[in-house]
């Protein structure tokens, strides 16, 4: 805790929405025990006060860190509420977690849990029938959109003023496994969310009404939308488009949205493959990102290490080839399969080699751009690609790791 603030500042303030259980729940832990001062919120505020009641019976080195406060991120005056309690007890943020989210269906538990242990993993292939393991309607679809982009949209836009009094000011969104353009099979709305140059909030606006009309009409597939959890890839993946708006907006933060990997949560009927402190780790190092990191970035950890650039500018480009969630320029789906110097290196796949031994002053490997490629088991989307190089941190990066990285993205020795 204490080495921590060797490169970020000693009195953090963080919120994380929908934390009273599951990775929201693990984040708030985890940021606690790096001395943060977490919020940890939940729409029912019983639940909230239990949730820190158990993280300090668990640990009582972090109570002093952990506060509750009821917030329902679809409710305008909740927002407000929760805004104004932390300008009256911090007088600024330095953190927001969007963690808040619903799946937009009604899974069938046991038929999801047997479609699992048959897949060995997440429910998928031409075998698996989805009407079997979900029900979805257009009330759930709503809401879903109106809590995952929406409700994140709010939080960001009505806690900025506070996060504007930080000098480390840092944003991370929770996105999904299935919250990327290559699952919406319009074109429509492909071109329209992947258009890096003219890229507004109203024209995703009016993707998610567009979609949401079709979806009252029954008119999804005729309509090139996703048939299955399409509430929740469509709100998803317009969440990591959001991103890459508001970090090119406040380009003194550093905000970017993070698909953690299929973790054990009551959404998932607990079958994930990580445990919820497994896939809080990536979302806290994100959230506490010393300055000059990465912005504007969609990181899918499904199945490969956190991928960060390692030279700064890290503003987002106009020139910069992929924005979040945009489709690789590849026949086969790749996530940034041609950086646009027209090399690939063969696809690294599982299992990877172990991760390199780290000591302090010691340099992370380096990837150049013209040698990086993705595939679908390597889902690391790059919003914004420096010219120069990119370094490959280990899956649990010590202190050492982390600074060697920071020291080396400012061009200074590092500072233990």
């Amino acid at each position: 805790m204490a080495e921590a603030s060797t490169f970020l500042s000693s009195e953090r303030y963080a919120v994380v929405t929908g934390a009273d259980r599951g990775i929201g729940f693990e984040i708030c832990r985890q940021l606690a025990s790096n001395g943060v001062k977490v919020v940890l919120t939940a729409i029912d505020e019983k639940r909230a006060v239990e949730a820190v009641e158990k993280l300090k019976e668990a640990d009582s080195g972090i109570s002093h860190l952990l506060v509750s406060h009821q917030l329902d991120v679809t409710d305008f005056a909740s927002i407000h509420s929760l805004a104004e309690f932390v300008r009256a007890q911090f007088g600024k943020l330095d953190i927001l977690v969007n963690n808040a989210g619903v799946g937009g269906i009604i899974l069938h538990h046991d038929a999801f849990v047997k479609a699992f242990e048959d897949c060995g993993g997440y429910p998928h292939g031409e075998h698996v029938n989805w009407n079997e393991l979900a029900t979805q309607n257009f009330n759930m679809a709503e809401e879903c959109v109106k809590t995952n982009y929406y409700g994140a949209k709010r939080m960001a836009e009505t806690l900025i003023p506070l996060l504007q009094s930080s000098d480390s000011a840092r944003i991370v969104n929770v996105s999904a496994l299935n919250g990327v353009l290559k699952n919406i099979p319009s074109k429509w709305a492909q071109a329209v969310l992947g258009d890096v140059e003219s890229l507004t909030e109203e024209k995703i606006d009016k993707v998610l009404n567009k979609f949401l009309e079709d979806f009252k009409e029954e008119y999804l597939e005729r309509e090139g939308w996703p048939t299955v959890l399409s509430a929740y890839i469509v709100s998803k993946t317009a969440l990591n488009a959001y991103t890459r708006i508001l970090a090119k907006k406040y380009p003194n933060f550093l905000i970017n949205c993070i698909n953690p990997g299929y973790v054990r949560t009551e959404m998932t009927c607990n079958t994930g493959l990580l445990s919820a402190a497994e896939g809080a780790q990536y979302l806290v190092r994100l959230a506490l990102l010393p300055t000059g990191g990465p912005s504007g970035i969609f990181f899918d950890l499904s199945t490969t290490p956190l991928v960060l650039p390692a030279s700064i500018p890290f503003g987002l480009r106009q020139s910069d080839p992929h924005p979040v969630g945009a489709p690789a320029p590849s026949s086969s789906w790749g996530m940034g399969a041609d950086t646009g110097s027209g090399t690939q290196l063969p696809v690294r796949t599982p299992p990877y080699p172990p991760a390199p031994k780290m000591s302090p002053g010691s340099h992370l490997p380096e990837l150049t751009p013209s040698a990086l490629t993705y595939s679908s088991t390597q889902r690391v989307l790059l919003a914004n690609l420096p010219s120069t190089s990119y370094t490959l941190i280990p899956p649990r990066p010590t202190l050492s790791a982390m600074l060697a990285w920071a020291a080396k993205a400012r061009g200074s020795p590092v500072q233990a």
